[in-house]
């Protein structure tokens, strides 16, 4: 277990992102009702059968790369934040705020958000 905490810190560590926005993240995952169920089952296992509602159908396919840092409990797609609803048009326009194009910008976003 202190293994996969110690690699979980480090990913989070990693991220180009603030202690700030990590906060922010955190705080929004926790509110959005989808997200807040997806880090429930993180902790305490997922159901057996997909659940019936749709929104948690994304997180059900991708369920065994999902991970969460545990002191922060800052929901994450492998390396990746998950970001909430809604912070999604925030979080690209961020990104696309840099400009530095098209191709950039993709490689940053698959590469630091899901």
């Amino acid at each position: 277990q202190d293994e996969v905490e110690t690699h979980v810190a480090g990913i989070v560590q990693a991220l180009p992102t603030t202690a700030e926005c990590l906060e922010k993240y955190q705080t929004e995952q926790a509110q959005d009702t989808i997200c807040a169920q997806v880090i429930d089952y993180c902790k305490r296992g997922w159901p057996t059968k997909r659940p019936e509602e749709t929104g948690l159908v994304p997180y059900w396919n991708v369920q065994g790369s999902l991970t969460l840092r545990l002191h922060n409990e800052i929901l994450l797609s492998d390396n990746r934040i998950v970001i909430p609803p809604s912070l999604r048009a925030e979080v690209l326009h961020r990104i696309y705020e840099g400009h530095q194009g098209i191709v950039h910008c993709r490689a940053q976003t698959k590469s630091s958000v899901w």
